[in-house]
């Protein structure tokens, strides 16, 4: 149901076993469980509590604004059908980036941060900045769909031949070998930086835009500026006042974006999950929902 699906069995603050569907299925990412991972999370069962990471109502909304309509309107893309096949049944919902910002600060060694999420898309979320103390995390602030740093990236991963919500990682590397010469056509045709929001809706790509341009230096660019407006939104919620950063989400999966604005200095300690993208979603569901730290050892905890 998603395109890193994902499980994880906790007990308590212990984390028993998490796993990848694409470890068993063998396919890249695959957005699908499969009865061999279902099976081997059964083994830590009878379960008393099913979680799932986002909420697909309210997504669906989502999907209407967006002119989705055949996803929108399928009953097979509601995931309890999916897991009837394997007499699941899903107790709770919970919201996307409560999620991942749960995955985040409830495996993080903090008792207070400030949490900042950045993906594609949830339901309707693209960015949150939330605090967190002891407990309990409370959003502070949002940006919605269709204003997507992630969804930004991933369009621009299509215009260089890769795959999107794949392939992003080459695209990073990518950047290494250009420069970045379309950094100012890329703010001028799609980008406002600060505070971010995009000129057009880029879900569907952005075709053949410079055509005559080599890949490489588009990566440079588009690199640039996702790092630049990234170092807005990590200014943002430094003003928060924390010393420790949360930061969760898919783009958080970009490392060398990482290294640049962790050199900003504007906090002292950083916690990114070692799967910040949805699959660690399937912890964070679960810490969303019983608001509580989890005993985080390691990232080796299933097949």
């Amino acid at each position: 149901m998603n395109h890193d699906a994902a499980m994880a069995v906790v007990d308590g603050r212990n984390i028993l076993w998490a796993a990848h569907a694409e470890r068993y299925s063998r396919i890249k990412n695959d957005q699908f469980l499969n009865q061999a991972i279902v099976d081997e999370a059964k083994t830590y069962g009878p379960f008393d509590k099913v979680v799932y990471y986002e909420k697909p109502l309210l997504k669906k909304t989502r999907q209407l604004y967006a002119g989705q309509y055949s996803d929108a309107l399928s009953y097979t893309e509601m995931p309890q059908w999916h897991l009837d096949r394997f007499g699941i049944k899903i107790d709770e919902y919970v919201k996307h980036h409560n999620s991942h910002a749960a995955a985040g600060y409830f495996t993080s060694p903090f008792k207070e941060a400030v949490i900042l999420t950045v993906d594609a898309i949830g339901e309707w979320d693209t960015v949150s900045i939330s605090v967190a103390k002891g407990n309990k995390i409370e959003l502070k602030e949002t940006i919605k769909y269709p204003h997507s740093l992630g969804i930004l990236y991933s369009a621009f991963t299509q215009r260089c031949g890769l795959k999107p919500a794949e392939e992003e990682y080459i695209l990073m590397g990518m950047a290494a070998y250009g420069e970045p010469k379309y950094k100012d056509d890329i703010y001028e045709d799609f980008v406002i930086q600060a505070p971010f929001k995009l000129k057009k809706n880029l879900h569907r790509g952005l075709s053949d835009w410079h055509p005559e341009a080599d890949v490489m230096d588009i990566a440079a660019s588009i690199q640039s500026v996702l790092e630049e407006c990234l170092a807005d939104l990590w200014h943002r919620a430094s003003k928060y006042g924390s010393r420790n950063l949360v930061y969760a989400g898919g783009v958080a999966l970009n490392c060398a974006a990482n290294t640049a604005l962790a050199n900003m200095g504007l906090f002292d300690n950083i916690w990114i999950i070692p799967n910040p993208g949805d699959a660690g979603s399937s912890l964070g569901c679960i810490a969303a929902s019983e608001q509580r730290h989890l005993d985080w050892k390691n990232p080796f905890l299933g097949h």
